[in-house]
């Protein structure tokens, strides 16, 4: 006959036995713990919470899976497809060489376009200071470009190198082109789209005054110094290109004076011009 204390031991012998040979073998029996119902009720606010959670990132996963695959679907659908290529701004250029140069063919989509990229092409065209691209939907491609514009020329091998005022070589003509300034001292001429050695010095053109301007038939870059050249083969050695007007200041003020026997003006310090 089983007692009272059999009946309540035999369920801590069969966990005992369920146990053994476990990682929880050795684990001494405990009493039963009553649970906070605050605590169940907090854990299952907590469990509802993650699984809102997790909707809502499910729900945005699929929405972004489809709208890629609606944008996909778009552009290979040709309804935006660039068929027209608009070119504003050309001067020197005409518009079917930026178009060219624009990289831009088989009417692309335009959701695909790189409108940097595409203007960083255009740029590479020697007459080209900046290009701007932007889209006209729904199927225009816009390019609008700034061109150089040409201050100064020098000789190439029988032809006439257009000058930037960086020193840009621009284009290369036949005939000479009088109506800007020649440079002169030059080693050699770099092909159209790179600036000749000492460039920035071609600068000078536009920061002279025009009393000044106006008697300068030519720049001199040899030597390492810039040289103007002026009717009657005189010449104003301003050396680098610092205090531009103080130099062009002190050259006027030689210029003024009588000078006879005067070939040159040395302006290179302003505040001590030499004639020699």
């Amino acid at each position: 006959m089983n007692t009272v204390t059999d009946v309540e031991a035999r369920p801590s012998e069969d966990a005992c036995e369920l146990l053994e040979g476990t990682l929880y073998a050795d684990v001494p029996d405990s009493p039963a713990v009553e649970v906070d119902p605050r605590f169940v009720a907090r854990l299952d606010d907590v469990a509802r919470e993650q699984r809102r959670r997790n909707g809502r990132r499910t729900g945005l996963a699929v929405v972004a899976v489809a709208f890629a695959a609606l944008v996909g679907l778009v552009a290979a659908s040709g309804l935006f497809a660039a068929r027209r290529i608009d070119v504003q701004g050309t001067v020197h250029l005409s518009a079917d060489a930026v178009r060219r140069a624009s990289g831009v063919h088989g009417d692309p989509s335009m959701l695909r376009l790189d409108t940097g990229a595409i203007a960083a092409r255009v740029e590479r065209l020697p007459w080209v200071a900046d290009a701007q691209v932007s889209i006209s939907w729904p199927n225009s491609l816009v390019i609008h470009v700034t061109e150089w514009e040409p201050v100064a020329y020098t000789a190439d091998r029988g032809r006439w190198a257009l000058l930037a005022s960086n020193g840009r070589v621009l284009d290369e003509v036949l005939a000479r082109p009088l109506a800007f300034m020649k440079v002169v001292g030059l080693a050699t001429v770099p092909p159209a789209g790179h600036a000749i050695a000492g460039g920035s010095a071609v600068d000078v053109i536009d920061r002279l005054p025009d009393d000044l301007r106006r008697q300068v038939i030519g720049l001199d870059l040899s030597g390492g110094g810039v040289t103007l050249r002026l009717t009657g083969d005189l010449a104003i050695r301003f050396g680098d290109m610092s205090a531009v007007p103080s130099k062009s200041g002190a050259a006027l003020a030689v210029l003024g004076a009588p000078h006879p026997g005067c070939h040159y003006i040395d302006v290179s310090v302003p505040s001590a011009p030499v004639c020699g």
